[in-house]
């Protein structure tokens, strides 16, 4: 039996999105599964592409489905906070320009 040769083309067309995974789930594969037919090892990646989530955990497939998992959603950023920063003095008092009238005088 000869040694699995996959390529990027191959993980292209069956799904796979441009990225760093494609050459890390040909590594992987190549290295762990290279005497697998190319058939098995396409559908073992089919499988992995159509739920990345079963895989997450798995000790060799996983790096694969990690990278296959979309990054959760960032929270959204407090723009109030973007545009007006927070600024005191080192005793921890506002400046007195942004103090009330009357207030620390």
């Amino acid at each position: 039996m000869g040694k699995l040769k996959l390529k990027g083309k191959d993980l292209r067309n069956i799904g796979y999105p441009e990225g760093p995974v494609i050459s890390i789930a040909m590594n992987i594969m190549e290295k762990n599964y290279k005497h697998q037919k190319m058939e098995e090892a396409m559908e073992l990646l089919k499988r992995i592409l159509g739920s990345p989530v079963e895989y997450e955990n798995d000790v060799v497939l996983g790096l694969i489905a990690q990278q296959l998992i979309p990054k959760a959603q960032q929270h959204l950023v407090d723009t109030v906070g973007l545009f007006y920063p927070k600024i005191v003095k080192m005793d921890g008092t506002p400046p007195r320009q942004w103090r009330n009238k009357g207030e620390g005088e």
